[in-house]
């Protein structure tokens, strides 16, 4: 997500949940102003007949303004980086 893509995704967001897509929204960190907006969208599609294969995904740094009720309601996942030089060599070959 970036500058200028909130229109798009929106868009993206609703076809995607009409028709079962999955979708994914990389670098939300970047884009804090809009999730209010995302979060409302999501509300809203919800109060509809959404297709159950639809998914959404999210993907974002941590940050101290990200929307707390949106990651309340989500799955989360980290990857937390190897520790030590040997696991991180390891995970680099394999």
């Amino acid at each position: 997500m970036g500058r200028g893509q909130a229109g798009r995704a929106e868009k993206i967001l609703t076809e995607g949940a009409e028709l079962g897509n999955w979708i994914f929204l990389a670098n939300c960190h970047l884009s804090i102003s809009m999730l209010p907006d995302l979060e409302g969208k999501i509300d809203e599609l919800f109060k509809h007949d959404v297709d159950p294969n639809f998914k959404l995904i999210l993907s974002a740094n941590p940050h101290p303004n990200f929307s707390i009720a949106l990651l309340q309601r989500s799955i989360k996942g980290t990857q937390e980086p190897p520790k030590g030089i040997k696991a991180n060599m390891l995970r680099l070959y394999g």
